[in-house]
């Protein structure tokens, strides 16, 4: 973390770059944790502010120089810059090259993840403002999670059947996982079937981050190769042998 450079350029007001900054190394010292390894392109990461929603790319697809990551979250609203940055923190360690539904959920899992040990860390920490602030983070989650429920219908069969309820729903529904397009990934229901499918992984138990680094490129149906430029682009998702021995997915039905 030392050798760590995240910045925020002009489109970012002062000082919402230094409190930004601040609280995206937080964030990327909790995906680092989580994943127990370097990220798959170990670059320097800068971030600009993106109104039509959170992207992650490289700023040179033949020889990065940097991640580019571009964030909506306004000054003030923590929560939600740290579940963008928990979610485009975790598209770095995948490999942003590549993505679709099930790459969409783990980094939906992982946003989570973040809202969690950030309201844990801010809760002890000796800043009176972020003590303070410290539960608005597991609120924010609660929201988002309870807002995708209600339009799958799924509060409910989730209270009563938890993540086995979610898995037996994302099973009968497994077409609209794959999301293939980015119509499909940035729909609301497809974010919500995302949502359900974070839920599911993160309450069947811990999620084994540090067997998944790579795992876009690694289990994408269009492979990179030396002859490709290499862009971001969605793919379906193609699990290898391990992945699929490891039962890894096995609570969103796959």
């Amino acid at each position: 973390m030392a050798d760590l450079i995240i910045t925020f350029d002009e489109s970012f007001s002062e000082p919402d770059r230094t409190e930004f900054r601040s609280i995206a190394t937080e964030v990327y010292g909790i995906v680092i944790e989580l994943f127990g390894g370097p990220p798959f392109f170990d670059l320097p990461i800068k971030c600009y502010k993106r109104s039509q929603g959170p992207i992650t790319a490289l700023d040179n697809w033949f020889n990065p120089t940097c991640v580019a990551i571009g964030i909506s979250a306004e000054k003030r609203r923590w929560a939600q810059l740290v579940y963008q940055l928990g979610h485009e923190f975790a598209h770095v360690m995948l490999d942003p090259r590549r993505t679709n539904g099930i790459i969409e959920t783990l980094c939906v899992a992982m946003s989570h993840d973040a809202l969690h040990r950030m309201a844990d860390q801010w809760a002890g920490s000796p800043c009176a403002w972020k003590r303070t602030y410290s539960s608005s983070f597991r609120e924010y989650l609660q929201q988002v999670e309870d807002e995708s429920l209600d339009r799958l219908s799924m509060r409910e069969r989730i209270r009563q059947g938890g993540w086995q309820a979610a898995r037996e729903y994302l099973m009968l529904h497994r077409d609209e996982q794959e999301q293939v397009s980015i119509a499909e990934i940035n729909d609301v229901r497809g974010r919500d079937i995302q949502t359900l499918g974070a839920i599911a992984l993160r309450s069947a138990g811990v999620i084994p981050w540090n067997r998944l680094i790579g795992l876009a490129v690694r289990c994408s149906a269009i492979p990179v190769s030396a002859n490709d430029d290499c862009e971001w682009r969605v793919a379906a998702f193609v699990p290898d042998a391990s992945l699929s021995a490891s039962g890894i997915l096995w609570p969103i039905g796959r």
